[in-house]
């Protein structure tokens, strides 16, 4: 995949998991390729640096995403093996997917073939069914949130954000939950959400799989809202 890059490592395990390269490194969090010994199996670890101990929905999407994920077994839903603090790092070890993001696919290759990109979205559903099931909207989805592995077999991550029938506290009262370019009508108008919102984003993505372009143009929500609100609705 590309991902080893040389970076320092704040220690060398968490638990039982051996950290082994850095994938990205960010002002507030990084990325990490490890190794579970035990089992003989790679591990993705998501670390929370300590200065960001004052931003409590970091934290609490951290936590929030790996109850939810132990919950959601599939094989379309990235699982999540334990979660945890050391030396003022917060850490989540995930299942590592040995491919790329949905969205690095479509950087490198503009669009998908039909059949593709109707594969992908026929896993994608499934992996909604099941999280629908357990009450859970996913509620970000996106190309950067659907993992592909070597074999075609896509993935939904991150549940950070996800809804689960009363709103969490992991955004500021009245903000908008969601990336602007993939997000149903009712999320920029704070009505209520239901499953279709997520097939929603799904529309939105295969649109993009399909033509290489975004449907809804711009990058932030006043972009959005002027030049798309009408399509949505």
């Amino acid at each position: 995949m590309g991902y080893d890059r040389v970076s320092e490592l704040p220690f060398t395990f968490v638990g039982e998991f051996r950290l082994d390269a850095v994938i990205q490194d960010g002002p507030y969090s990084m990325a990490v390729r490890g190794f579970q010994p035990n089992l003989k199996r790679s591990v993705f670890i998501k670390l929370l640096k300590p200065h960001i101990q004052h931003q409590q929905q970091w934290i609490t999407r951290f936590r929030r995403e790996s109850q939810i994920c132990a919950d959601l077994k599939s094989p379309h839903i990235v699982d999540v093996y334990t979660v945890g603090e050391q030396d003022g790092f917060h850490y989540l070890v995930m299942e590592y997917v040995d491919g790329q993001s949905l969205a690095g696919m479509l950087e490198k290759q503009g669009y998908l073939p039909v059949a593709e990109a109707l594969d992908i979205t026929r896993q994608i559903v499934l992996a909604l069914k099941t999280a629908h099931t357990h009450g859970i909207i996913h509620r970000d989805l996106k190309p950067g949130n659907i993992l592909i592995d070597e074999t075609g077999i896509a993935k939904l991550t991150d549940f950070g954000m996800a809804y689960l029938g009363e709103e969490p506290s992991i955004t500021q009262q009245n903000s908008i939950i969601g990336t602007p370019a993939y997000m149903a009508p009712e999320q920029i108008t704070g009505e209520a959400i239901t499953p279709a919102t997520d097939f929603f984003s799904l529309g939105a993505t295969l649109y993009e799989m399909l033509t290489g372009i975004k449907p809804f143009g711009g990058e932030n929500y006043s972009e959005i809202g002027r030049a798309s609100w009408r399509e949505r609705v």
